[in-house]
Parts: structure tokens; C-alpha cells; sequence
């Protein structure tokens, strides 16, 4: 559990999943692509630490609570087949790109079920760059 105080100040986002309806993987080679959001997608709170780490609670798996804490540091090793790989990718990524980042608790809640071909993995990682983005100015 992340232990956040009542007082503590937060942020919060929305993500939405998307869908492809035309040129599914096409767009990173060039090629053209419409995607459109949907109505689902994680709720994330966020609130900040005085440290470089990055810790993660999900229940957006049902009633199973997933948790991860990654530092966010060029070095960071990204695991095989788990689900935090998306989150230690993007704190490795902002680690190399922008050096020293200060760390969040990050709450994640939602209704876009993976593996569903809402790329919840694509909202993840854009939660997880938003929730850095913010705190790091």
C-alpha cells in the first residue's frame, strides 16, 4: 500500500484506451492509421516524493491489488513478461533523456481490460509519462 496521507497534494489523470480502426501498426512505419479513444481507460493519482523512486499500486485487474516500485535511474532493469515492464521502461526512458527525476506514488483504477486491443499498454505508458512529466516539470 502506498500509505498517501489525506492531506497529501495529489494530481489526477485520465486515460483513455483507443481503438484501430484502419492501419493497425502501420503508423510507426510511415504508413497511415485512425485510431479513436474510447470510453474506457485508468484513472491515476498521483502525489509526489522527495526521492527518485516510483511506486506503483493497480487494481485495475479486479480484486487483485498489483504492485511495483522501480527507481527511475538510466540503469533501471526492465523485467520480462510482468506487468511493471511499462513502467520501468518509461522511467529508464525519462531517466536517459532528462536526467535526475524526482519520484511519485501512483494510484492506478480503471475499466479498460487488457489484452482487449484497447492498447492498454500504450495508456499506461502514457499515464506513467504524464504522472513523471508533472512532477518534474
Amino acid at each position: 500500500e502506498l500509505d498517501i496521507k489525506a492531506s497529501a497534494y495529489c494530481r489526477f489523470f485520465w486515460v483513455p484506451g483507443r481503438i484501430e480502426v484502419v492501419g493497425k501498426h502501420t503508423d510507426y512505419a510511415g504508413g497511415r492509421s485512425c485510431v479513436c479513444a474510447v470510453n474506457r481507460g485508468f484513472y491515476i493519482l498521483s502525489v509526489d516524493r522527495n526521492d527518485d523512486q516510483l511506486r506503483v499500486v493497480s487494481t485495475s485487474q479486479g480484486s487483485e491489488v498489483l504492485q511495483c516500485s522501480v527507481p527511475l535511474s538510466p540503469d533501471t532493469e526492465v523485467p520480462c513478461n510482468h506487468w511493471s515492464l511499462y513502467i520501468a521502461t518509461v522511467a529508464r526512458r525519462l531517466s536517459q533523456n532528462f536526467g535526475k527525476l524526482m519520484g511519485c506514488d501512483v494510484a492506478i483504477a480503471g475499466d479498460l481490460p487488457p489484452a482487449s486491443g484497447m492498447s492498454t499498454s500504450s495508456a499506461l505508458i502514457c499515464a506513467m509519462c504524464m504522472v513523471l512529466a508533472a512532477r518534474n516539470g
